[in-house]
């Protein structure tokens, strides 16, 4: 995945050290717009989740989709709610709200 996005023109940057948490709040510190994570969904059914730095809005999407929709929220504006299935309703819902 990380070849692929370079491939794509996209900036790449991984991060496995420590708690999820922890690795979103370094990576809006140094103001990466958005951030994808590989867990245990991606080995069943081959999507990872897309996180908006700004809203903290997540949404699953698939790995063949995964270029496109990030050129879309990067370089169109696209609202990351467009781009696929919504992560967590709840937090979602949330976020619409404010």
């Amino acid at each position: 995945m990380f070849i692929q996005l370079s491939k794509a023109g996209l900036k790449v940057t991984y991060d496995d050290d420590g708690y999820i948490g922890r690795r979103y709040s370094r990576l809006d510190e140094i103001g990466v717009p958005a951030s994808i994570t590989v867990d245990h969904q991606t080995l069943e059914d081959n999507s990872v989740t897309l996180r908006d730095r700004d809203t903290w809005l997540q949404v699953r999407i698939k790995m063949n989709d995964l270029v496109l929709s990030l050129k879309k929220f990067i370089f169109e504006d696209a609202e990351i709610y467009t781009l696929g299935e919504p992560f967590t309703a709840g937090q979602n819902e949330r976020i619409k709200a404010e």
